[in-house]
């Protein structure tokens, strides 16, 4: 059984500006049906009385936004940093059952709804600034980080987040380069640095940079079995 929980939404804005009708909306989306939709595909799991033979697999889909901070994405970035901590506190209390639990953090991924942000040459500069594949996420790199977690291949996996490769400018160097390691059998995670070279090919996976910040924009969430 699998459950991909992809909904969400942002609404990039100073954070003095924040209004509590916005503060809402994207707690109520991006945090509260996030548990929710887990906690309900949880339940539903944990009924079969073979789930330790069965297993599980329920991806939660975050941003690089839940492993650093950005201007104009405060809540954006609490909501992301909520959901790597649920990611990670699932993982240590469903992996008895044979349940795991991972996230995924993409870059900006090029979309309809992204569009519009990088015609914007200093936006568009921005972001590529600090993607060293020097490329934006297209959705099936997202999806393929996703069936590879959901798959057999993964079966040691909980709590395989990817973290943020984000260039310091001025002096190329890098901060948050992070990758949450699981301990095997444990379903435990400890944060550990990753190389450039590590990073290049996570990047190849899951897209390299920052998150998935779109205007306004909301994703679908999918359930499957």
């Amino acid at each position: 059984d699998i459950m991909v929980n992809n909904a969400g939404t942002n609404i990039p804005e100073p954070f003095v500006d924040v209004s509590e009708e916005h503060l809402d909306r994207l707690l109520d989306l991006n945090v509260r049906a996030a548990f929710i939709a887990a906690q309900s595909a949880a339940r539903k799991m944990l009924e079969s009385p073979d789930r330790k033979d069965r297993g599980g697999a329920i991806v939660n889909v975050s941003s690089q936004m839940g492993h650093i901070g950005a201007a104009n994405r405060t809540v954006y970035c609490l909501t992301k940093h909520a959901l790597e901590g649920l990611t990670k506190a699932m993982a240590v209390e469903l992996a008895p059952d044979n349940v795991r639990v991972n996230s995924v953090a993409p870059t900006f991924v090029e979309t309809p709804m992204t569009a519009p942000m990088f015609q914007r040459k200093e936006f568009s500069d921005w972001v590529y600034a600090r993607i060293p594949l020097g490329r934006l996420g297209q959705p099936q790199d997202v999806a393929a980080a996703i069936v590879f977690l959901c798959s057999p291949a993964a079966s040691m996996n909980a709590v395989a987040s990817q973290g943020a490769q984000q260039l310091t400018p001025a002096t190329g160097t890098s901060r948050a380069v992070m990758l949450a390691r699981n301990t095997p059998g444990s379903g435990v995670s400890t944060a550990v640095p990753v190389s450039w070279a590590d990073w290049m090919v996570i990047s190849a996976i899951t897209g390299g940079a920052c998150g998935s910040d779109r205007t306004r924009s909301t994703k679908s969430s999918s359930c499957g079995r």
